[in-house]
């Protein structure tokens, strides 16, 4: 049987006062796994520690009492502390780990009274003009019949996804892997990876920005999963990797990726409990068919005014034209011949650390002296781009802090503008700093390195009279940053990616 996962705003309606079915079942399925203790590999919390634990952060959030039996630590090696972020298997792990809780939320339903026995998650995709909130239902304190309502958390921060924080800019990746300072649609090569650096650009946008947006538990790594709406958010990234499959995106065909991570690797692999088997064990390459995992979705664009087949989307192959790169030690992402730019180019950088506070930044990006000549003769071709095959990438490098949800808009002043307090503002992207604070960890796996991220400055820049001068950059919050989150962006760099 194929089980079809259905835009949670497509449901059909409800008599007024009333939810919708699967909402009910959805709730009394999350109720039910709650109940269970934390030691059950298949209650609530089990799940959720399986993407992250940490006592303290949990009996912060009422989620666990101090010196509650815990499963023992052989077990916890296993299974718990496991979601693969800033990592090159961020979207297959995820994908094992949603259609694990997706049997055992649809076996404990089918045993209730009168319960189905075909339910199935569904998406929330916040692309939707109008269905940009969190559903109804989430927000309810208690369910129809006046019992409490298990999907409701009280410490989310924001309950909209405001349209200009998040854009489709992921499915336009021509490459699955980064590499230097492509940002690749799926991650960075890693192995077993708890909390990377560098972000791709499907897991910085939407996912990020959006669990940093709504906040409270989903705001951080150790909590997120503990959030029903966390589910309902994951089945949309996961919806969009398959978008970016059928739009021309190539999964990566190295063994390591199709069968890693290499147990060797921290001695683990991945493993998560089923009904069919309690110590699950998949690999990426198991992941890569959702036809094969039977299930689908209920519409495979990104809005319903989008064709994935259309220019916006379409995943576009690099000319043969375009020059190879010399293949560095980190290797190229799978199947790639001719790369679609020349070695990276660096031509400006900011000059020192810049503090993140309150609602706006500014910062200046230097352009090197000896690159404005090259800058400004391309930009003189028509229409004042870079001219055909070119592009410019800003990266965004060492983002520190102890306060995970923040989203942060990157802007451009216009290069003509002499007054910064009347300046119109030039969205380059948005940036979600979901797991800030243990990338940020100096006794952690990366020293404290933080995130980071990779935007494309190409079209912003573009027709606005810039001749290779230095760039103001505006960093603005949606909610003021305090003081205590100790935000800092250690670098922000220009590169030039030149065609062949």
């Amino acid at each position: 049987m194929t089980y079809t996962r259905t835009n949670v705003y497509n449901l059909p309606p409800a008599p007024e006062g009333e939810w919708p079915d699967w909402y009910l079942w959805y709730a009394k399925g999350v109720q039910a796994l709650q109940a269970l203790p934390l030691t059950d590999k298949f209650s609530w919390r089990y799940y959720a520690a399986i993407h992250g634990f940490n006592a303290e952060k949990w009996e912060e959030v009422d989620q666990y009492t101090l010196g509650e039996y815990l499963p023992g630590k052989d077990e916890r090696d296993i299974y718990w502390d496991q979601c693969q972020h800033r990592s090159w298997y961020f979207l297959p792990w995820h994908r094992g780990y949603l259609y694990a809780l997706e049997e055992t939320l649809r076996d404990t339903i089918s045993k209730l009274p009168n319960g189905p026995d075909d339910w199935s998650f569904c998406y929330w995709n916040y692309y939707e003009k109008g269905q940009n909130s969190i559903p109804a239902p989430f927000l309810a304190k208690l369910m129809p019949d006046g019992t409490k309502n298990p999907l409701y958390i009280e410490q989310r921060r924001r309950f909209t996804i405001p349209s200009s924080q998040i854009g489709r800019w992921a499915l336009k990746q021509p490459y699955f892997t980064a590499w230097l300072i492509l940002a690749g649609f799926g991650g960075p090569k890693t192995g077993f990876m708890w909390s990377g650096t560098d972000n791709g650009a499907l897991e910085n946008d939407p996912h990020n920005i959006v669990h940093g947006t709504i906040g409270g538990l989903m705001g951080r790594v150790v909590t997120a999963a503990i959030d029903p709406i966390f589910w309902l958010h994951h089945a949309n990234v996961d919806r969009m990797w398959e978008i970016w499959v059928r739009a021309g995106g190539k999964n990566p065909t190295e063994t390591d990726w199709l069968n890693g991570p290499i147990p060797s690797n921290n001695g683990r692999v991945f493993t998560v409990p089923r009904v069919s088997d309690p110590a699950w064990t998949f690999t990426p390459c198991d992941m890569t068919s959702i036809a094969a995992l039977g299930y689908t979705y209920d519409s495979f664009a990104v809005r319903e005014d989008d064709d994935v087949s259309s220019a916006d989307v379409t995943i576009q192959p690099a000319p043969d034209r375009f020059q190879a790169l010399p293949k560095p030690s980190i290797g190229r992402p799978s199947g790639v011949g001719a790369m679609p730019f020349a070695t990276p180019e660096l031509v400006g950088a900011q000059d020192g650390p810049v503090t993140v506070v309150g609602y706006e930044t500014d910062t200046t990006v230097e352009v090197d002296n000896s690159a404005r000549p090259k800058l400004a003769s391309m930009m003189a071709s028509p229409g004042n781009t870079l001219g055909t095959g070119n592009q410019l990438a800003m990266k965004i490098e060492n983002v520190t802090g102890n306060y995970d949800a923040v989203t942060l808009s990157i802007f451009i002043v216009p290069p003509t503008t002499t007054d910064l307090s009347g300046a119109s503002d030039l969205l380059v992207g948005s940036i979600g700093l979901f797991g800030l604070e243990e990338a940020s960890d100096p006794n952690g796996a990366h020293g404290g390195a933080g995130l980071s991220f990779i935007l494309d400055l190409t079209e912003v820049i573009s027709g606005q009279g810039w001749q290779g001068e230095d760039v103001t950059v505006r960093i603005v919050s949606l909610d003021p940053v305090p003081n205590w989150a100790n935000i800092t962006i250690g670098k922000i760099s220009i590169f030039l990616l030149a065609g062949g």
